[in-house]
């Protein structure tokens, strides 16, 4: 059965772990659903950690996630819109999958790609490359990988006269954005202030002491009660009346 033959969202789930046990296999995806398990069973949601990206393989996130939608009756809890969000991303990679092995663009047997498709820090390129690849598969293009044979594009696609080579990159969110976030959360939440803050920095801080500086900044700022800027950093924030359970609305940009 493929993703046309999907009827509704039970079959889609059901269809969608059955497609991550092909590509995946249940023994890897089991191994890397315990790794995220002992990540996730220390600390406490309001310590803010949960920001903080976890070396996981995504497949096993998507796994979870499926049997989580399962016993909620396949239904979506809508408090978590980031779940909404990887399902979406996992039915496009499906898709993407099923395309490109229907055009003998890809073959799950081929240990290269396998190697690929089962490295941590190479399956999120990996996802985005299936995905825009498929897109000239289903338009009849000719389409090869040729970086996973050693070359150095991503993509490369044909159709009569057309030549097309693609690489494919992704903005990453700066890791020091996260930690300033979780710095000043848990401070906040300690403190029990209840505020919406605005952190604009001018430039990126480089290390942990980067973040440190940015952080004893904004705690001046919100205990003298007034904007501050100082250096590359610029804190603003508006009082709320009562203190939230839960972590704090904090925004960080650059």
């Amino acid at each position: 059965m493929g993703l046309n033959n999907v009827k509704d969202s039970c079959m889609l789930v059901d269809f969608l772990e059955s497609f991550l046990d092909k590509v995946f296999t249940r023994e890897f995806l089991e191994d890397e659903c315990k790794r995220l398990e002992t990540f996730s069973s220390h600390g406490r949601p309001e310590e803010l950690r949960y920001l903080k990206p976890v070396n996981v393989h995504r497949a096993a996130r998507w796994y979870k996630l499926l049997h989580e939608i399962k016993a909620n009756s396949y239904s979506f809890d809508l408090r978590f819109s980031s779940n909404v969000e990887e399902f979406m991303k996992l039915v496009l990679f499906a898709y993407s999958m099923e395309t490109l092995i229907e055009h003998n663009v890809l073959q799950l047997d081929k240990s290269s790609f396998v190697g690929r498709l089962r490295d941590r820090g190479m399956f999120e390129p990996l996802m985005y490359q299936a995905m825009i690849a498929s897109n000239y598969a289903s338009k009849g293009f000719d389409v090869v990988f040729p970086e996973l044979s050693g070359g150095r594009v991503d993509i490369y696609a044909r159709k009569g006269d057309v030549e097309v080579y693609a690489e494919c990159k992704t903005l990453k969110r700066n890791e020091k954005y996260v930690d300033v976030a979780v710095e000043v959360g848990s401070w906040l939440s300690k403190k029990k202030i209840n505020i919406l803050l605005d952190i604009t920095l001018s430039e990126t801080p480089r290390d942990g002491k980067g973040v440190k500086k940015v952080s004893s900044i904004v705690e001046r700022a919100v205990e003298e009660g007034k904007q501050l800027k100082e250096d590359y950093v610029s804190v603003s924030f508006i009082r709320l009346p009562e203190h939230m359970m839960g972590s704090p609305p904090i925004n960080v940009k650059a």
